[in-house]
């Protein structure tokens, strides 16, 4: 919510329309709105840092003073942002509750690349980056075709290659670079994702809240592309307006597909509580049985065997 309130704070341009006083205004709301963004979720926090670099980029492509204002304000976001990640945060939690939270989750690091990870195992690590790298690409492209109804990849693939070529083709070149830079760091944010939580390549995982705000700026890029289009060819409006309801009937159609993967693909969590547990049970209550004997997995058969100890 925060982050579609910002994005559309900054694309209605209301600073320039504004008198001064009330631009001020308008122009300081972007402080507690990409404060807000930053700690909701640490998804918020990247988007703000990934803000802040197009806004620089921005400062050298036109010399324009708005732009720096509202580049220094959100690098000004950024540093009260992490000083509360890191310091008064951590603080708070200790004082409130006598623990002090562990905040090695917060760091982009390659340390955990292969903690749970559920796929084959890599042992070359530059190899292994790379595969994570083409897991982020799928996992955009994945959001992509759960936003137009499951719509094959390749679809997806051919709808964004031309929806950039109207871009391209409509707007100025300022734009479409902003545009390139967001879907470059939305990838760079969703293999850090991957690296920091490897069940995202789940079926059933990928389809739930990492990808709510990707989903977001899907509806933004999607709305953008239509008025581009309508632009370029009045006449496309039928055709659009069919297209739309042909993705709302197979965005209908997909709830009960969507809904089995998450609740029993058999990767996902979900699927080993529904499938485990009852064994698991029955392990814990008969221990006269190897723990082998009820046929579990083994991080799920290390549970018994430490529960029964």
């Amino acid at each position: 919510l925060i982050v579609y309130i910002l994005l559309q704070h900054l694309i209605s341009n209301p600073l320039k329309k504004q008198n001064k006083e009330k631009a001020k205004i308008s122009l300081f709301l972007l402080l507690p709105l990409s404060i807000l963004m930053s700690l909701s979720d640490r998804q918020g926090h990247f988007f703000l840092l990934a803000t802040t670099c197009i806004f620089f980029a921005l400062c050298f492509f036109e010399k324009s003073g708005l732009y720096k204002k509202i580049f220094l304000l959100f690098l000004g976001s950024t540093v009260l942002s992490l000083f509360y990640d890191y310091s008064v945060g951590p603080y708070l939690v200790k004082l409130l509750t006598g623990f002090r939270p562990d905040t090695i989750y917060m760091r982009p690091d390659f340390l955990t690349y292969t903690r749970q990870d559920p796929r084959w195992p890599i042992s070359n690590l530059w190899l292994k980056l790379w595969s994570i790298a083409i897991d982020a690409f799928l996992f955009i492209l994945d959001a992509f075709s759960y936003f137009f109804g499951n719509a094959p990849l390749l679809i997806i693939a051919i709808g964004l290659v031309f929806s950039f070529l109207v871009i391209i083709k409509t707007t100025k070149q300022k734009l479409y670079l902003i545009i390139f830079f967001a879907f470059f760091f939305i990838l760079l944010m969703t293999f850090f994702m991957i690296i920091k939580q490897p069940q995202m390549v789940w079926p059933g995982i990928r389809r739930v809240y990492y990808a709510l705000p990707l989903n977001l700026f899907i509806l933004l890029f999607s709305a953008f592309v239509v008025s581009r289009l309508l632009y370029l060819w009045q006449k496309a409006k039928i055709p659009i307006l069919l297209l739309l309801a042909g993705v709302f009937f197979f965005n209908i159609i997909a709830l009960t597909t969507h809904y089995q993967k998450i609740k029993y693909s058999v990767e996902s969590d979900q699927y080993k509580v529904y499938e485990y547990s009852p064994r698991l049970l029955q392990c814990l209550k008969d221990n006269q049985k190897s723990e082998a004997f009820f046929n579990l997995p083994a991080e799920i058969e290390n549970v018994c065997k430490k529960l029964r100890n």
